[in-house]
């Protein structure tokens, strides 16, 4: 059987009803926090990742001061390398924005989250105790 290709393209605003639902199905809002900053996913820019011309895939990030926080990453179909394909988009990005950092923030639970994240590059930096409940 022949792996489904994935493409990535920006978020569009006609992309809204997608987007809007993927947060509140995955976390439960639009808003997402992050160090104590709220963030209005469905506002940043991002990324969809599209199998079979159906969108199976979203990320959100937010650049600032030359850094590029990561905010939002979901994957619908699981296997097909879409998470894997929008990080790596993120992270192109966030290269041609000239940005000095890219991170992002989960939670010390989240063991299948840090592991993908370490495949792609990323590295432990510290931990924040009792973050989820100060946010």
């Amino acid at each position: 059987m022949e792996e489904s290709k994935v493409e990535i393209r920006k978020i569009e605003a006609s992309d809204l009803e997608f987007v809007t639902h993927i947060l509140i199905k995955s976390w439960n809002s639009v808003e997402v926090v992050s160090k104590g900053k709220i963030h209005d996913a469905s506002k940043l820019k991002g990324f969809i990742a599209i199998v079979d011309n159906k969108p199976c895939g979203l990320t959100t990030f937010d650049i600032n001061k030359k850094e590029c926080e990561l905010v939002t990453l979901d994957s619908i179909l699981e296997g097909h390398g879409a998470g894997f394909a929008l990080v790596r988009e993120v992270i192109e990005h966030a290269k041609s924005q000239n940005c000095r950092r890219l991170w992002t923030v989960t939670t010390n639970d989240n063991a299948h989250a840090q592991e993908f994240y370490k495949k792609l590059g990323f590295r432990y930096v510290t931990t924040y105790p009792n973050a989820v409940s100060h946010s």
